[in-house]
């Protein structure tokens, strides 16, 4: 939930909760001036009620969502290192060894493999060869359902995407820079652009005409026409000065 759409939210909660109420009141013929401070007290508390149901949820969805983006962009930044260094950099966070293609520790033996398609299961066969009395983990970003079934067969334990960033996330282990992060920004930008092309101000228009409409229905007519009027001008303006998608 963006920043102004919470306070149009509570805007929009306290308008209609303090004109309600207010119209309830004077129904029962209670005095302009009295009702008018009932309305407003009445109004102030639910409006903040509401704000903090709604500011929990704001810092919830974007923790969720920044967590989101960061897992992608690192599973983007191991796919995109060479296998060595994907080892060399479990081998760091991990406080293991590199020996024969494996990160070895204390506790486990652990194959290292991401990219960006599925792994493949020959890619696990050495591994399941290898002999050792320790338990048996592969990182990856993700395997086919061959190799699912291969693992499971032979008691390697897999931690996949989420996995992997919540284990690295937890021991402070996340990269501090990432390979093509600049991707991200650049795909934020396009989204823009996008929302203002030539091709959406029908859109623009078809809503304001909707809000107009819808003026003329309610008995107090003045922020539908303001909201109109504001679709209709945006929809002239994407118009002219849009970008060609």
């Amino acid at each position: 939930m963006k920043k102004s759409a919470f306070i149009s939210d509570l805007v929009f909660t306290f308008s209609l909760t303090f004109i309600a109420i207010l119209c309830i009141l004077r129904y029962y013929r209670l005095k302009f001036f009295l009702a008018l401070f009932l309305a407003t007290a009445f109004a102030t508390a639910i409006t903040f009620a509401v704000g903090g149901y709604l500011s929990d949820k704001r810092k919830k969805f974007f923790l969720k969502k920044s967590d989101e983006k960061e897992k992608e962009k690192l599973l983007l930044h191991l796919s995109l290192l060479p296998h060595r260094k994907q080892q060399e950099f479990f081998c760091s966070r991990l406080c293991g060894e590199l020996k024969n293609g494996v990160v070895e520790t204390t506790d486990e033996i652990a194959l290292v493999d991401f990219r960006f398609d599925p792994l493949p299961p020959d890619r696990l066969g050495a591994f399941i060869r290898r002999h050792s009395d320790k338990p048996k983990i592969l990182y990856c970003n993700d395997l086919t359902s061959e190799s699912k079934r291969l693992c499971e067969r032979f008691g390697v334990r897999v931690l996949v995407g989420t996995e992997v960033y919540s284990l690295l996330k937890k021991e402070n282990a996340l990269p501090e820079k990432y390979f093509g992060e600049e991707s991200f920004s650049e795909k934020k930008k396009r989204q823009f652009t996008l929302c203002f092309s030539k091709s959406n101000s029908k859109r623009f228009l078809t809503a304001g005409a909707l809000v107009l409409l819808t003026s003329l229905l309610t008995p107090f007519p003045y922020y539908y026409l303001v909201s109109g009027c504001l679709l209709l001008a945006v929809a002239v303006v994407v118009r002219i000065f849009g970008r060609e998608p």
